[in-house]
């Protein structure tokens, strides 16, 4: 019997996560693996242990639904051709006078979902401090994701994605 959580990830895949240390993406606290599968004894909620590399964030604990919360590591052809639809994104479409200031990153944080809250942020005449907030941790995680993908260096990895950002 193989178990699955709500998301659709069964525990043999969670276990693959944590045996190759696959890297996870959280805005709020960045880059961390999962280290663990916290089982409650009802065994209905259990939860995911992730470690992040911030000393400030530590270990957390998340719902076994974790893809509202955080993303796994791409591979480096899907992260390609999503920084490739980022630049498309912001360079075809114009600006936007106003978006609603209740668009987030939404029920899942993948990585089509990042780059699209980073295109319609970056696409807005005005942005709020809240949004800048959002955009520079949507930025910041697309960074740290492209560092991890292509295994260089923050700053290396930081002119990937501006080029990407830059419109034409």
């Amino acid at each position: 019997m193989i178990l699955t959580f709500k998301n659709g990830i069964n525990m043999k895949t969670i276990k693959n996560y944590i045996k190759k240390k696959t890297k996870i993406y959280s805005l709020e606290y960045g880059v961390g693996e999962i280290i663990g599968i916290y089982r409650l004894y009802d065994g209905i909620n259990d939860y995911i242990e992730v470690k992040f590399y911030s000393e400030n964030n530590g270990t957390r604990l998340f719902p076994q639904d974790f893809k509202s919360e955080l993303r796994v590591i791409s591979n480096p052809i899907e992260l390609t051709f999503m920084l490739k639809c980022l630049h498309a994104k912001i360079s075809d479409s114009g600006t936007i006078n106003k978006l609603s200031s209740n668009q987030r990153i939404g029920t899942e944080m993948g990585l089509g979902n990042l780059i699209g809250v980073i295109s319609n942020l970056l696409r807005r005449v005005e942005l709020k401090d809240v949004d800048k907030k959002l955009l520079t941790q949507c930025i910041d995680s697309l960074v740290s994701e492209v560092g991890h993908v292509f295994k260089i260096n923050d700053k290396r990895a930081r002119g990937i994605v501006s080029e990407y950002l830059r419109v034409a």
